[in-house]
């Protein structure tokens, strides 16, 4: 009959089998198993596991197995596979070395965090931005990207399409502000910018001209000018903007009322030469009223008219043979006096009258001598 001298147990990671008497007195040698990389389960050493409890210090669970845990640089999925606790860039780390800018699986220091230049690793948030504005590791910063200063200029003020677009620095957080642009109508955008004062009508936009130094749209008729290229029909004429030329002697664009239209200018006015003026006006004559410059019906020499052009009714001390007499413009241009010394023999006629005069008074004399002396 076989006698028990001894229960199989497990104690400490270190099982111990049962043992049975010799037959001669004695109970055999304890026989013991160092349960490692398992621990005891109840009396023996445990052959699975299903949680790392159920695994000797310094090995975990792995599909039930029991597994060494690894050393810092082995090539890990998770932290219970790494001594350190820590598995990091796949590999285990001496720390978590979680931070932006950091890295364990750095060249010639594997295993150990390090601060990174250039882009984060691995599964780590990018830095915000990019361009001139974007974020970088700097090799030094560990916990976060380190970004260009608010005085980095990241956009430069340019033209387009007549609308000029601001220059922009970066805000130190990874971005360039948005776009702000501004339409420069109506100047054109110059050297990056939109203008605010014109010399000439190649400076303005939008079909505007350059009017007394601002760009300003074509002016309606009537409207105040001084050249063609300020008027919307084109032509500017007497100082406003005409709807034609107007470029008669007899026509006027800029009479009260007339909003621009060319007009015959009123009867009785000279004629104005303009600019535009290719035939000279005959001497002497007035706008009739229907846009036609008449030389008026000449008057005689008597005595002068009250500005209007008929014929007086005064007594001419000469004859009226002579020639036409010529007419120049006195008072507001609505009278007439004779004008050309020349075109009457006036000094003549005055002497012819005195000589006749005095040889009338000489008779007179006579005449009364004779009658005295039949009356004595």
């Amino acid at each position: 009959m076989t006698v028990s001298c001894r229960t199989a147990s497990c104690a400490m990671g270190i099982a111990t089998a049962s043992a049975s008497c010799d037959g001669m007195g004695g109970c055999p040698a304890p026989t013991t198993t160092t349960c490692a990389p398992f621990t005891c389960d109840t009396a023996a050493c445990a052959t699975m596991c299903m949680m790392d409890s159920e695994c000797a210090e310094g090995s975990y669970c792995a599909a039930g197995v029991c597994t060494p845990r690894l050393p810092p640089g082995g090539a890990c999925t998770i932290n219970n596979a790494c001594a350190s606790g820590f598995c990091a860039d796949g590999v285990c780390c001496d720390q978590a070395c979680n931070g932006q800018c950091e890295a364990c699986d750095v060249a010639m220091a594997v295993g150990t965090c390090t601060a990174v230049s250039g882009a984060p690793r691995g599964t780590r948030s990018a830095c915000n931005g990019s361009g001139a504005c974007g974020g970088t590791c700097d090799g030094t910063a560990r916990t976060s990207c380190t970004y260009p200063p608010t005085t980095t200029s990241c956009r430069t003020a340019s033209c387009a399409e007549g609308s000029a677009t601001a220059a922009a620095t970066c805000d130190g957080m990874g971005n360039c502000p948005a776009t702000m642009t501004t339409a420069c109508a109506p100047y054109r955008c110059v050297d990056a910018a939109c203008g605010t004062m014109c010399t000439t009508d190649a400076e303005c936009d939008g079909g505007t001209r350059c009017i007394g130094g601002r760009c300003e749209g074509p002016r309606s008729n009537g409207t105040g000018c001084s050249r063609d290229a300020e008027c919307a029909s084109g032509t500017c004429a007497q100082g406003v903007c005409c709807n034609r030329a107007c470029d008669g002697l007899c026509e006027a664009c800029d009479s009260e009322g007339t909003g621009g239209a060319c007009t015959p200018r009123p009867a009785g006015q000279r004629p104005v030469i303009t600019s535009g003026t290719t035939v000279r006006p005959p001497k002497g004559c007035l706008c009739n009223g229907s846009g036609m410059c008449v030389v008026p019906e000449p008057v005689d020499a008597g005595a002068p008219d009250a500005g209007n052009i008929v014929r007086d009714a005064g007594t001419d001390l000469g004859m009226d043979a002579g020639p036409a007499p010529q007419y120049g413009f006195q008072g507001n241009g609505c009278g007439c006096r004779v004008g050309d010394a020349t075109s009457r023999p006036s000094g003549a006629l005055f002497a012819l009258g005195l000589a006749g005069l005095l040889m009338a008074s000489r008779r007179r004399r006579r005449s009364a001598s004779v009658e005295g002396t039949v009356g004595r």
